[in-house]
C-alpha cells in the first residue's frame, strides 16, 4: 500500500481552508476534513486512475466542497499532495512544488 503525505505548503492551505469553515460552522468544517479524507482515500485505493494535469501530477475534486487535491508519485511507495487548491482561484499556482 502506498503512502500519503502533505508538502508544507499544502498542508498549511488545509489548515486554512479547515480554520475558514471552522469559523463558519464548526459540522462544516468537519464535513470538509471528512471530504479530505475521503479523497486521500480514493487517491490512495487507486492513484493513477485519477485525472492527470500534466507529467504525473494529478488531481482529484473534494465531494460537495470547492478543492482539489494535487498530487505527485514522489517514489514507488509515496505520494505527495502538493495542494489542496480551491477549484476557482489561482489556477497552476503550484506548478513549482516539487518532491
Amino acid at each position: 500500500m502506498d503512502s500519503i503525505r502533505f508538502h508544507r505548503l499544502a498542508a498549511q492551505e488545509y489548515r486554512f481552508a479547515l480554520d475558514w469553515y471552522r469559523k463558519r460552522e464548526t459540522t462544516v468544517a468537519g464535513r470538509f476534513r471528512d471530504a479530505v479524507d475521503a479523497a486521500i482515500v480514493r487517491i490512495l485505493n487507486n492513484p493513477d486512475s485519477h485525472f492527470e494535469i500534466v507529467d504525473g501530477i494529478r488531481s482529484v475534486r473534494l465531494r460537495r466542497f470547492p478543492y482539489i487535491l494535487v498530487f505527485v508519485r514522489d517514489s514507488p511507495e509515496s505520494l505527495l499532495i502538493l495542494a489542496v487548491a480551491h477549484a476557482k482561484r489561482r489556477s497552476g499556482y503550484w506548478n513549482r512544488r516539487r518532491p
